[in-house]
């Protein structure tokens, strides 16, 4: 029980780059579904992982950064807002 626990907890950590991303910036980002993605108002200081756990999809429209640098290791990401 443990064990299966401390899967589940494991699977809902952020990826590596996006808590880089959240250092760099001083922000917090939530994931959300794909889905909820194409939500203008839910989309706001978010990212979306493919089936695979890659950052496919971020939002940091609102957070008015001017430097992209941190971004470079999302070599994936297909949506940037």
């Amino acid at each position: 029980m443990v064990q299966y626990y401390q899967e589940k907890k494991m699977a809902k950590q952020k990826p590596d780059e996006i808590l880089e991303i959240e250092r760099f910036y001083g922000i917090a980002l939530r994931q959300v579904k794909r889905k909820e993605f194409n939500d203008y108002d839910k989309r706001q200081k978010s990212f979306v992982l493919d089936d695979s756990g890659v950052v496919i999809r971020l939002d940091l429209s609102e957070c008015n950064i001017k430097d992209l640098s941190p971004l470079a290791s999302l070599t994936q990401l297909t949506e940037l807002y």
